[in-house]
């Protein structure tokens, strides 16, 4: 689900409604927060050179090349998880009719459903990276944009939960429950934790933006 080709946006958002397996939930995660990381650094690069944030530069030069990292790494996401979910989908139509089969096919699941977690794992180191990042931008970021890094913020979070979810549905399934339990531990804490981090951001921002102007 290559997006930097001929596939663009207006297709990939076609292709998720359709009755393919891929895109699905993990692309627009990913694209999610893509979007997020890169609305945050947008107002790390209105706010350069600006004499006024002129001893924030630095920090939110930091932030901004956090942020323009995961951004790309998000991107790829897209079509790392469809590639990474395919398998899975074709596991389902593995023959079950025998013993022997259902067996092999039963093996071929669990690896896949562990397999299927890693993008979503990704996903959610990524955003929570861009999330830090993305706070220092609506913290030191110039007042006129905040809104952006505030929309940034939004956009993190939500694709965190929904990165989550994709670990939940296949880890249901897994017979290992210990490794079950721990990645949908890593990504409840995780998410908790950017939760956290974005929230307290994105209240302060919204308190301001809805503040009258000082005449």
């Amino acid at each position: 689900m290559d997006l930097s080709g001929n596939f663009g946006i207006k297709d990939f958002i076609e292709a998720l409604a359709g009755k393919e397996p891929v895109p699905g939930g993990g692309g627009a995660s990913a694209l999610t927060g893509a979007l997020g990381a890169s609305l945050a650094s947008m107002t790390c690069a209105l706010t350069y050179g600006k004499k006024k944030y002129a001893d924030k530069e630095p920090a939110l030069r930091a932030a901004d090349e956090k942020l323009r990292k995961n951004a790309d790494l998000l991107f790829n996401d897209i079509d790392r998880d469809a590639k990474a979910f395919l398998p899975l989908s074709k596991a389902y139509s593995l023959p079950s009719g025998t013993p022997e089969e259902a067996a092999k096919k039963d093996e071929v699941l669990q690896k896949e459903y562990l397999n299927a977690c890693d993008v979503p794992i990704a996903i959610l180191n990524s955003c929570f990276e861009a999330i830090e990042a993305a706070v220092v931008a609506g913290t030191d970021g110039s007042r006129l944009v905040i809104s952006d890094a505030c929309a940034g913020l939004i956009l993190l979070e939500a694709s965190m939960r929904a990165a989550a979810l994709n670990i939940y549905i296949n880890a249901k399934y897994m017979k290992d429950r210990k490794k079950a339990e721990e990645l949908c531990t890593f990504a409840d804490d995780i998410c908790e934790k950017g939760k956290k981090l974005a929230e307290n951001v994105i209240d302060s921002i919204t308190g301001e933006l809805k503040k009258p102007k000082e005449s």
